[in-house]
């Protein structure tokens, strides 16, 4: 194994040799294509010089091609000369964020020269001498039709301007005459101060690990830029081919930074090995324990499930086949217990189901036949008023404990109030009126027993407190998409702390209030419960109150396609 691992770690390190290699001459290659990108873009600017074009004055458009708009303006006089220069510079300037000043500098044979600044920084031009040695001006070609380059310098020429920038020169002739020698006359050059920082941004554009200098250099090892990160004794140099404008990359990356990886690794790699050799006996010893602990646990726990205790588990700890057993020994166990228990409460359910079932018929049946035997009694002793509230009565508990129904038509809910309140005017001597303005909506299906719990609590609540004498009115309405049934009262009301006290027990999780007699307002709540648990939250009771005029209940229902209505 060690020789192995010798023989790989000699061979890996070779390769990653050549591979950190190509992979920087790629990287410096695509570097070179965005340098070659940027310069074309600040070539293809000032080639704005021919492309131009503007307006004489604000009236008059010049006719003339665009080619010569620059040539034209030179020639104007001076006030109307810079205003256009200037707006020239300042159109170039707005081309790329990284322009930092423009030049042009007109020197036609036989005229005066003429010089035009513009700085995005609106600095002012200090030293025009220092400006034109920097650029190399009086030496510069005056027949090359390409971009020249000056590599990076500092923009001193310029007061308070200690930038980095390179800039980009084109000349500018007069394309209008062509002299017998077939070239143009010279008329002057534009220069755009540019940034190092787009430079920059091309050398960040990798990370090369450790120190490493990065060179943009022409045929004659001339930088245009470069970025030094420290002195490297040992390096490894990768550079491109020259791009059309004729400069190049090259970057040197430090040899220990880039292998010093590798080099760990190898230590890394021959502790491993030492290391290997020792766990490989206890991990012998320790897989052998792992593999066999589980199936006698398994074993044990089995012996017990053939005595009947099917609460017993096995814990999981790995994901491997013992684990998977040991998943489905608790699966099976679990189904067992889950199926015994099942079948035992289904037994038990069932005789207490059939228990309930009977009852069920014995005391609806036997309290009717009750009641009618009173009822009876009474019409025998001619006492009418007993029979007629016995047989109200009756209809109230047949309808109660009946067949159970969960919608019912509105009508009959209506009809279901108007008896109790007979009842209730039975005692106390015809005190309770009851108003009822719903008829177009009897066969509107609503839940049941939702109205004379309310009107009960209207009575007993609101009406009661004032004597006996006391109205309640019951109205229907669809509004906005909803059915509401409103039950008013013109009783004692509520103020704000009774009502927000209603309405907590509304929307808490009591059942109602309880106090020495009896449970109060546990109908209201049951009907609230009711509604939202059949059409959702935003359906229930809205109860609003004033003090000594009356309370009124709204009972707030979808409206549905399933409603029957009476068509009018």
């Amino acid at each position: 194994m060690g020789i192995i691992c010798s023989i790989m770690l000699n061979k890996m390190l070779a390769e990653y040799r050549s591979s950190v290699i190509d992979n920087y001459t790629q990287a410096v290659s695509y570097m070179n294509m965005s340098v070659s990108d940027t310069l074309k873009n600040y070539d293809e600017i000032t080639k704005m010089l021919y492309y131009y074009y503007t307006e004489a004055d604000r009236q008059t458009v010049l006719t003339y091609g665009n080619y010569d708009n620059i040539r034209q303006i030179l020639s104007w006089e001076h006030s109307k000369r810079d205003e256009a220069m200037e707006r020239f510079m300042n159109t170039i300037q707005s081309v790329d964020g990284s322009i930092t000043a423009v030049h042009f500098i007109a020197q036609e044979d036989q005229k005066e020269k003429q010089s035009f600044h513009t700085s995005t920084a609106g600095s002012f031009l200090e030293d025009e001498d220092l400006f034109e040695r920097v650029m190399g001006y009086e030496t510069m070609s005056r027949t090359t039709r390409n971009a020249m380059i000056i590599p990076v310098h500092k923009n001193s020429y310029y007061r308070g301007e200690d930038r980095q920038v390179f800039t980009i020169a084109r000349n500018y002739y007069n394309l209008v005459k062509l002299r017998p020698d077939n070239m143009y006359d010279y008329v002057g050059t534009l220069f755009i101060d540019i940034d190092v920082n787009c430079l920059e941004s091309i050398y960040n554009q990798i990370d090369a690990m450790g120190e490493n200098n990065f060179y943009i250099v022409d045929s004659q090892d001339k930088c245009l830029f470069t970025e030094v990160s420290g002195e490297l004794d040992e390096y490894i140099e990768v550079e491109s081919g020259f791009n059309e404008y004729g400069y190049k990359v090259k970057l040197n990356v430090g040899y220990d930074q880039i292998f010093s990886r590798i080099k760990d690794l190898q230590h890394i790699m021959y502790l491993i090995l030492i290391s290997s050799f020792l766990a490989l006996a206890w991990g012998a010893v320790f897989f052998t324990r792992r593999l066999t602990e589980p199936i006698h646990n398994m074993m044990d726990k089995m012996a017990q499930i053939e005595t009947g205790n099917f609460q017993v588990s096995l814990p999981v700890r790995t994901n491997d086949e013992i684990g998977i057993l040991s998943k489905r020994f608790n699966q099976m166990s679990q189904e067992l217990n889950r199926y015994i228990s099942q079948v035992y409460v289904a037994q038990l359910k069932q005789a207490e189901a059939e228990m309930t079932t009977l009852k069920s018929q014995i005391y609806p049946h036997f309290l009717y036949n009750t009641l009618e035997v009173i009822r009876m009694t009474a019409v025998e002793q001619h006492d009418l008023k007993v029979s007629e509230m016995i047989e109200a009565l009756s209809i109230q508990m047949h309808y109660i404990i009946g067949t159970v129904q969960d919608m019912v038509p509105l009508g009959k809910e209506i009809e279901i109030v108007e008896k109790y309140v007979y009842l209730l005017n039975c005692r106390i001597e015809e005190g309770l009126t009851l108003h009822s303005a719903v008829k177009p909506y009897d066969s509107v299906m609503v839940p049941k027993l939702i109205l004379q719990p309310i009107v009960e609590n209207a009575y007993v609540h609101g009406i009661k407190p004032l004597g006996s004498d006391g109205d309640i009115c019951i109205e229907a309405e669809e509004t906005d998409n909803r059915f509401v049934i409103t039950v008013m009262d013109n009783g004692v009301g509520m103020n704000e702390e009774e009502i927000e006290k209603l309405q907590d027990i509304l929307t808490g999780n009591e059942i109602g209030i309880r106090n020495e007699h009896n449970w109060q307002s546990v109908g209201l709540k049951n009907i609230h419960d009711r509604i939202r648990h059949l059409y959702g939250e935003e359906y229930g009771l809205q109860i609003s109150s004033t003090v000594m005029l009356g309370t009124m209940v709204s009972i707030v229902l979808p409206l549905s396609e399933k409603k029957e209505r009476v068509e009018r």
